[in-house]
């Protein structure tokens, strides 16, 4: 049976809240005027050129990550031998292939933390493990600004230790590198050892 309605008593059915369009509670943002909300939901987060932005305004510039790639360049010898390809290749196919696989990363800075190493001096070593066995590949960052990943030596790493040979061999290459830059800057060619073409692919088959 219905209660009896009495004429001029309050109505006290519960009014539902107010929502604002994406499901959150509102206030009214003028006592008295319901139509108009403040939304209570937490704020949309900036996008993410908003928080680069945000990044570059308390990261020093000289300590912000590079935007682009390296260039990747091979060590080739003066007599157009290409040494550091070719001890790629007698690494065995599967080998190269991680190895080179963590040179891409490298170039494009999505590499792991432990996978770079300092050597010594400007010598670097990019560090890959496949099927138990350690590998480096030595290189160094040449070029004016630091922008081309000059590959220099390629090693199996079977002690604890770096070979001192095979760091020796790297500063080696890295040295004849920079003098034959410099003998063919002096002699109007700037651009000549440039990174200008990516020659990371390795050859199939060895060749």
């Amino acid at each position: 049976m219905l209660a009896p309605f009495k004429v001029g008593a309050p109505d006290r059915r519960r009014v539902p809240e107010p929502r604002t369009p994406s499901g959150g509670p509102a206030l009214p943002l003028v006592p008295g005027r319901a139509t108009q909300f403040v939304s209570r939901t937490p704020p949309v987060l900036p996008t993410r050129t908003t928080c680069l932005s945000l990044l570059s305004l308390v990261v020093p510039e000289e300590l912000q990550q590079p935007t682009t790639r390296l260039h990747v360049r091979f060590y080739v010898s003066e007599g157009g031998a290409e040494l550091f390809r070719d001890e790629l290749n007698d690494l065995g196919l599967e080998a190269r292939a991680a190895i080179v696989a963590a040179i891409k990363r490298r170039s494009r800075f999505e590499h792991f933390a432990r996978e770079d190493e300092h050597v010594r001096g400007r010598v670097r070593a990019i560090r890959t493990t496949y099927d138990g066995a350690e590998y480096r590949a030595l290189y160094a960052l040449v070029g004016t600004h630091d922008e081309v990943l000059l590959g220099l030596h390629a090693v199996n790493k079977k002690s604890q230790k770096l070979p001192k040979r095979a760091i020796g061999r790297a500063e080696q290459r890295l040295a004849d590198w920079q003098r034959r830059g410099e003998e063919l800057r002096s002699a109007g060619a700037p651009k000549a050892l440039s990174a200008k073409t990516d020659i990371l692919q390795v050859r199939k088959g060895g060749s």
